[in-house]
């Protein structure tokens, strides 16, 4: 009769068809969630972009732009900041301030210590009552920005608008 065996792979081939589809696998997770998601490392520094945003919101006049539209900023060292206003970035000095007037659009709240959260923009409701303690003495509408640290590398900038239960 005949013999039949099936053709042996050999352990190279097999090893080859692991790192090609692990290859394909992140070139998948690149183009569909973005390469500084995959590769964080790659996130090149952009204070010069942002800083040119801000400063055409600033020209403008644009307090929505300047004061609540968030962008992501990647710092030379520390966390990426996901969110970050051109207000926020100027009263932390880390950009120049402007002369576009956020007073009655937005507030800054820095909690005592930087919640770690556990699930995407959730705060826990003891920081949530901060917040809305923060709210007291402004106006129905008033954004209260404060960053909030998640998954270990990134920062988010919380907003939280004061509704008139909140300001009484």
């Amino acid at each position: 009769m005949f013999n039949k065996r099936g053709q042996e792979l050999s352990t190279g081939t097999i090893i080859l068809l692991i790192v090609g589809i692990i290859i394909l696998v992140l070139l998948v997770l690149g183009f569909t969630s973005g390469w500084s998601k995959v590769f964080p490392f790659l996130a090149k520094p952009n204070l010069d972009q942002v800083e040119s945003a801000c400063s055409s919101a600033c020209t403008t006049g644009s307090v929505t732009d300047y004061c609540l539209s968030g962008r992501s900023f990647i710092p030379q060292t520390g966390n990426k900041l996901n969110d970050a206003t051109c207000y926020y970035l100027a009263t932390k000095s880390i950009i120049n301030g402007c002369e576009v007037n956020c007073d009655n659009k937005a507030k800054i709240y820095e909690f005592a210590t930087i919640a770690k959260l556990s699930e995407v923009k959730q705060l826990g409701s003891s920081q949530l009552s901060l917040l809305k303690a923060a709210c007291k003495g402004s106006s129905v509408g008033m954004v209260i920005q404060t960053r909030v640290n998640y998954l270990g590398s990134t920062d988010q900038l919380y907003f939280y608008t004061c509704t008139a239960e909140d300001i009484k």
